[in-house]
């Protein structure tokens, strides 16, 4: 029996100089989609650009609105939607500013979506369609995993994150400062550092003083300076932060809410699109699956869990992971209470 997910090809008529052509169209059956987009699948169609595309993961903007399409491997992201199988999105010859239609459940049926009431993707100038049929649906929000005291467990979980990330701290984006990670909290800064991590540790001290004194004001002072701070569609200060809101959220810090509201309102402009994208998800309690389980692990994981844990969250993109996973550990010695290290 075939799978739902195999990609299929419709073949349909398209009109080239006066003349009918049998065109072969790609169609692939998402497998899962976030609750956070469904209601933009309930609306009317609308029309899209690409923003950015990689080998498994293309971006695309809808009035102003951010959808992403991944591969499994990659995990459901907050905005986005996972088409299962192995795909290469740029062989396909999706380019950025390419037009993309979101269909609606109560669009007509075209050459490129037969099904009547089928949501879906359509590139047309790919001849690719993402089908919406089997997409389950996937919940991004994030909820407490447990209340923000220190417990033996989470200690142990802790420290055993903190090492392991320390030796293998990368050199680039906020990598540097996974090296300065101790049971104790953070190290004093390094003479050897570069210059942006030692620019973002002084604000990261500032953010982990305040959020601890409970000043939302100061708090926020000091992590406006590290939104958009770093390269890429995602800077390594816009990460930090997203993973650093998700652990104070997770343990119940009481300003988290407050906190990442106020961040992503100022990221509207001060980082690139994605990255405030990204932030407003987090202001809505809503991140990727892939920082949802990392969080779960140390909370309530195994050492061995953690063990294995980290190398892969290492190894998420060129800096995201190492960020995110920094703006976690760091989040985690606050939210749970642990002392933290004279800065």
């Amino acid at each position: 029996m075939t799978s739902p997910y195999t990609p299929s090809r419709i073949t349909s008529v398209k009109r080239e100089a006066g003349r009918l052509t049998k065109v072969n169209q790609l169609f692939w059956e998402a497998g899962l989609i976030s609750q956070a987009i469904v209601p933009l699948f309930e609306r009317n169609q609308r029309i899209g650009r690409v923003h950015s595309v990689f080998r498994r993961a293309v971006n695309i903007v809808f009035d102003g609105t951010l959808i992403t399409v991944t591969l499994p491997e990659l995990g459901t992201m907050p905005n986005g939607i996972v088409v299962e199988g192995d795909r290469d999105f740029q062989a396909l010859g999706i380019e950025v500013g390419m037009k993309v239609v979101l269909r609606g459940a109560s669009s007509p049926p075209t050459p490129f979506s037969p099904t009547e009431g089928e949501g879906g993707l359509v590139f047309p100038d790919a001849l690719l369609t993402i089908g919406l049929r089997h997409a389950t649906r996937w919940s991004p929000r994030l909820s407490q995993i447990g209340p923000g005291k220190p417990s033996i467990k989470r200690r142990v979980n802790l420290d055993r994150a903190m090492a392991l990330a320390a030796a293998r701290a990368p050199h680039r984006g906020f990598g540097p400062l996974l090296a300065l990670l101790a049971p104790s909290g953070l190290s004093a800064a390094s003479a050897t550092i570069p210059p942006m991590c030692e620019y973002a540790y002084q604000k990261i001290v500032g953010v982990i003083r305040a959020i601890e004194q409970e000043d939302l004001a100061m708090a926020i002072e000091a992590a406006e300076m590290l939104i958009g701070l770093g390269d890429g569609l995602t800077p390594s200060g816009d990460d930090f932060l997203v993973g650093f809101g998700a652990a104070i959220a997770a343990v119940g810090q009481p300003l988290a809410a407050r906190f990442l509201e106020c961040c992503a309102e100022l990221a509207r402009v001060r980082t690139t699109f994605v990255g405030a994208a990204l932030l407003a998800h987090a202001a809505r309690g809503e991140y990727t699956a892939r920082l949802k389980a990392l969080l779960t692990t140390l909370l309530t994981g195994t050492e061995r869990d953690v063990a294995e844990q980290i190398p892969i969250v290492l190894a998420w993109g060129s800096t995201s992971g190492a960020d995110l996973l920094l703006g976690v550990l760091v989040g985690l010695v606050v939210g749970i209470r642990r002392p933290v290290e004279a800065l």
